[in-house]
């Protein structure tokens, strides 16, 4: 059975829900694709869809201030994201296979080569 992320996991307002499937938020391009030319290129996605079952989510490329309608419910998604988040900690040689498609994910800020944890 396929469930919509926001309306099973997040006693979530309606009109946030709205909201969030119909308002284009700003994306900031990931580092890997700015350039010179255009150093902070942004794009605009929805949240949420209606006709799928993607969430669209990456707290370091959205920005509720920039988001102005869609500010306050893109923070409430971001609390309840991060209140069902559940840390994976790994050790040097370690690794984890996630299907995008039916998980978000993120990782802690790290050094490669370190061995320090800066995972909380």
């Amino acid at each position: 059975m396929t469930s919509k992320p926001f309306e099973t996991c997040c006693p979530a307002h309606d009109e946030h829900r709205q909201i969030l499937r119909s308002v284009p938020l700003p994306w900031h391009v990931d580092f890997a694709y700015r350039t010179e030319a255009n150093p902070d290129p942004t794009t605009r996605l929805l949240l949420l869809t209606n006709d799928d079952d993607i969430l669209r989510y990456d707290r370091a490329l959205i920005r509720p201030s920039e988001a102005s309608l869609a500010a306050e419910p893109l923070q409430a998604f971001s609390v309840i994201a991060d209140g069902v988040a559940v840390p994976v900690h790994l050790e040097p040689g370690q690794l984890v296979v996630l299907d995008n498609f039916r998980t978000s994910h993120a990782r802690t800020p790290y050094t490669p080569g370190s061995t320090a944890s800066t995972a909380g």
